[in-house]
């Protein structure tokens, strides 16, 4: 009996250890964007579903970051080296702007 449970301990530790390199594999990656200048560092991005946006205010001004489409919403306001971070969960291409300077703006294309 102890032998099929040493190989049972045996198994559920490889199995986890396989799913947490699967989760490794599969893990989502940051586009970090930054603001400076009162403009974007970019104008278009595309990244995945389930990848995070990282916008770093690099500026000695406030800004803010504003979507207002249901599948990329953020109003986040952004004093000098804050970051906001946006987790994308639906597939879309969206318009994201800072309020404060409506010159501001980039468009984040969101794919499967």
């Amino acid at each position: 009996m102890k032998t099929i449970q040493t190989k049972f301990r045996l198994f559920s530790v490889l199995l986890g250890a396989l799913a947490l390199g699967t989760l490794t594999v599969w893990a989502a990656t940051v586009c970090v964007i930054n603001q400076k200048g009162k403009q974007f560092s970019q104008t278009d991005v595309t990244v995945k579903v389930g990848d995070t946006l990282q916008f770093v205010n690099d500026d000695d001004v406030a800004h803010n970051v504003f979507c207002a489409d249901p599948g990329l919403t953020v109003n986040k306001f952004a004093k000098p080296g804050d970051k906001t971070e946006i987790v994308t969960s639906q597939a879309g291409t969206y318009e994201v702007r800072c309020a404060i300077h409506p010159q501001m703006k980039i468009t984040v294309h969101v794919t499967p």
